[in-house]
């Protein structure tokens, strides 16, 4: 990964557009190669909703989108009964959490 240190005698920093999106590409790589093979338990994605309560997070987003988020490969595991534990990949997870902020920060799916 290239470093950009930058000494000016302001807060302003001027960039062209293409050195902005390139910047934001490299920063957008950095984010998907610390979350390769990593997987996430429920605490992870809770973590990272900034603290959604687990009971709502289940009935309001994963259940609504069980089918989806097994298409996509987000759930390796779901629990049986009151046994086991859900375990997410990160790396997908993340881009649909993401990709489907608004509408969890929202309520969910009810």
């Amino acid at each position: 990964m290239q470093q950009v240190k930058l000494s000016t005698d302001t807060d302003m920093v001027v960039l062209t557009q293409t050195e902005l999106d390139e910047l934001r590409k490299q920063s957008q790589q950095v984010v998907e190669e610390s979350l390769i093979g990593a997987r996430w338990t429920m605490a992870d994605v809770i973590k990272r909703l900034s603290g959604y309560r687990r009971e709502e997070l289940i009935t309001r987003v994963l259940i609504p989108n069980k089918d989806e988020l097994e298409e996509i490969g987000a759930i390796l595991s779901w629990p049986i009964g009151r046994s086991g534990r859900y375990l997410f990949k990160a790396t997908v997870m993340a881009q649909w959490m993401e990709d489907n902020l608004d509408r969890i920060s929202h309520g969910g799916w009810d």
